[in-house]
């Protein structure tokens, strides 16, 4: 009897302790996220929420926080009805409007950016004041997104606004990012997409709940996330793997042809969707930032979790010339800005430091070249709508 009290006085003990160390450990956490400069459970990513049509979007009307990746500043943000950031378009497209669409990822939607640093605004203002026409450019951004989603996205939500021109700005990781989402789609008997519904739809997670409440559980759930994305010999051409994110634009380029065959057809069928609206649609391609130069996004943990060395800078062509020969095939208007971005001066200012995504100079320098391309194709879509009597942009008036 003296045995088992004995042991009973142990096992309380001992869960007394360990019930302490537990709050010690989440009191100890809480006011470290307090006092650092970056809070444990800050993410750079954007929080979105699980769709039955587009797997993943921002929430209408909802307000979002955006952190920069490289300084960490904070600001708040309101979206509009369509989730979207911006003002809020009028459903029905007014005359005397040419309105532009712009889908796309984090490359578009420029997380941790002021709207008035977006290429989408930026835009819009440089052409502007040459059009005979009000000019109304659309972020449609959102991050995680590839051509299917953008598909997708534009059938069920954005068709409404009656663009003229669509612009898809497709970047390098987009071929992982279909395949992340491509076996939650649902296609018709004719290959067209209908719907990719998130799979976290109807059970919110658990684990999701805890981290809500308990910030160790956050801080435990990241290490974990940071051991599982460790790269190893197997994973670093893995595209369901973040360090083979990348791996079809390498040096020694890894075979994804089917993968890029898979992404790139929801933009023909875009095309398809587009062209009954009569709404030209503009592919328009960014480089990664290995593409471009050695130092640029040159944090160390951001190019290990890639798979990027250090102070490597890619120079293979084919990836821009496989998206060349696509944009042939379909007679799909191509607009590769690789080569512009590298004759930049300090072409490594044009992405963050600690992410792949364009920075305010990059966004500036994207737009100076959506600008350049668009213009004369925008004058003649509008001769036979009206006699222009806007201006013509002077040489050099919307240099970089």
């Amino acid at each position: 009897m003296k045995i088992r009290l004995s042991f009973i006085k142990n096992f309380l003990w001992a869960f007394v302790w360990l019930i302490s160390l537990i709050c010690c450990t989440e009191v100890g956490l809480r006011v470290h996220t307090f006092l650092a400069e970056k809070p444990l459970t800050e993410r750079a990513e954007i929080e979105t929420v699980a769709c039955h049509q587009v797997h993943h979007q921002l929430e209408p009307l909802g307000q979002i926080t955006l952190t920069n990746p490289d300084t960490h500043e904070q600001s708040t943000e309101s979206l509009n009805s369509f989730g979207l950031r911006g003002p809020e378009p009028e459903l029905t497209k007014p005359d005397d409007v040419i309105r532009i669409l712009c889908l796309g990822d984090e490359m578009t939607f420029g997380p941790g950016l002021s709207r008035d640093q977006l290429f989408t605004s930026r835009l819009e203002e440089m052409l502007k004041d040459y059009l005979p026409k009000r000019l109304e450019v659309i972020n449609a951004g959102v991050p995680g997104y590839c051509p299917l989603l953008s598909f997708l996205q534009y059938r069920h939500r954005l068709r409404s606004l009656d663009p003229d021109v669509i612009v898809v700005t497709f970047e390098m990781g987009d071929v992982a990012d279909d395949y992340r989402v491509r076996s939650f789609t649902t296609h018709d008997e004719h290959g067209i997409p209908l719907g990719c519904r998130n799979p976290r739809l109807g059970q919110e997670s658990e684990l999701k709940k805890l981290q809500d409440q308990f910030v160790m559980v956050n801080w435990l759930k990241q290490k974990a996330d940071g051991w599982k994305t460790e790269a190893t010999y197997d994973s670093i051409d893995q595209i369901d793997h973040s360090t083979g994110r990348y791996a079809w634009i390498r040096d020694n380029q890894v075979d994804w042809r089917p993968y890029l065959k898979n992404t790139l057809q929801p933009v023909e069928q875009l095309v398809n969707l587009g062209a009954e609206q009569e709404t030209g649609v503009i592919f328009s391609v960014l480089p990664a930032p290995w593409q471009v130069s050695s130092s640029a996004t040159s944090d160390p943990t951001t190019r290990k979790k890639y798979g990027v060395a250090p102070d490597v800078v890619y120079t293979n062509r084919q990836p821009f010339e496989q998206l060349s020969e696509f944009a042939t095939s379909v007679g799909l208007e191509y607009l590769d800005n690789s080569t512009d971005f590298t004759g930049v001066g300090n072409p490594d200012e044009l992405f963050l430091h600690s992410e792949p995504w364009l920075s305010a100079r990059g966004h500036e320098v994207y737009a100076t070249l959506l600008a350049r391309y668009l213009y004369p194709r925008l004058q003649y879509r509008l001769q036979e709508q009206q006699p222009t009597t806007g201006n013509i942009i002077p040489a050099g008036g919307v240099g970089p």
